[in-house]
């Protein structure tokens, strides 16, 4: 669990053996310590949500944001009835690339209900919409082309060769093998089904049990937890963390201790270079530590005078550990004779 402010670790832990979904979430409920002995809110993912997983949130006393599968029943009906409309008054967030617009619904979720934002990216709602306009406009053209080369097929096969061509696609498609010859396969598109899948183009729905909040600072804050992802990123990449298997568990919480340790510099750099005004940080925290890599610590003794080198030291390099205070550290140290 990591802090928002300066990305720190606010806690890890490492279970015993396996532990289902649930239970792992009211364990660390139970060991987070509240800041200022008042709990706040936590942040994460879609793929955490559960109706279980919900109360014991709820009973913690934490407020929770988290997007919401579109699996969820009660969510598509929501999605589908909710219309977004993109005037100023509903704009959330403004990205490089596209307008997020929001409004908050209510409604029935894990067993009560409940407050949602739901979201509209009308950029994600163009693609999602030609994506499926040009998979569809595919499947008609080779149904066709199947239908000219199947007139001498049995039934099972041409089944066999339509299940290959709709793919994820079936629900859109309504197709019939004729017995009696000429053209084998007949279809055509399930508009219903087209229909309702445009009406969640584009939309997503946030669950944010705390009350104050508005449209716009939930969606803020949600689709800003992407930092998280950075942190995993950097530990399976920057510290190659991986999966081991010892014999003993205190080794296990060991190792995972000192990667933990290890991220803890690696987001003091990430501050570091965040306050100083740099707004790709995790990128030129990476890009730091690689050229830091490459830099070669030389000796040398000239007779009295003993000198300490730093070879490989970029340009660029020195004037980003400028940035954040650390110009001193590859100072060319120059001593007297050496005893």
């Amino acid at each position: 669990m990591v802090s928002k402010e300066d990305y720190q670790p606010e806690y890890h832990v490492v279970f015993e053996g396996l532990r289902s979904g649930v239970t792992t979430v009211r364990n660390l409920l139970a060991a987070l310590p509240a800041r200022d002995g008042t709990p706040g809110t936590i942040i994460w993912d879609r793929y955490n949500m559960s109706a279980g997983n919900v109360t014991a949130v709820d009973l913690a006393g934490w407020f929770l944001i988290s997007g919401i599968p579109k699996s969820v029943k009660q969510v598509r009906t929501i999605l589908s009835k909710t219309e977004i409309s993109e005037v100023p008054q509903n704009l959330a967030r403004r990205t490089r690339i596209a307008n997020v617009y929001a409004d908050l619904v209510h409604g029935n979720a894990y067993g009560k209900t409940r407050n949602m934002t739901v979201y509209l990216s009308p950029l994600k709602a163009l693609n999602e919409r030609e994506d499926r306009n040009s998979e569809l406009a595919r499947i008609g053209k080779e149904l066709d082309d199947l239908s000219g080369r199947c007139t001498d097929w049995d039934e099972p096969r041409i089944r066999a060769e339509i299940s290959k061509i709709e793919g994820e696609w079936k629900p859109y498609m309504e197709i019939r093998i004729s017995r009696n010859g000429g053209r084998r396969i007949q279809w055509r598109y399930h508009s219903h089904a087209i229909l309702a899948s445009a009406r969640l183009d584009g939309k997503s729905a946030i669950l944010c049990t705390d009350p104050s909040m508005s449209a716009r600072e939930i969606v803020n804050q949600y689709l800003e937890k992407d930092f998280a992802e950075k942190v995993f990123r950097t530990m399976k990449t920057q510290e190659e963390i991986v999966p081991v298997r010892h014999r003993l568990e205190r080794r296990v919480r060991a190792y995972v201790f000192v990667m933990v340790t290890a991220y803890r510099l690696i987001a003091a750099l990430v501050f570091m270079l965040r306050e100083s005004g740099d707004r790709e940080s995790w990128e030129e925290m990476e890009k730091l530590l690689d050229s830091l890599s490459r830099v070669e610590r030389l000796e040398i003794t000239l007779r009295k005078e003993h000198r300490t080198w730093y070879l490989n030291v970029r340009r660029e390099t020195g004037e980003t550990l400028k940035k954040i205070g650390y110009e001193w550290l590859f100072d060319e140290k120059k001593q007297g004779s050496q005893v």
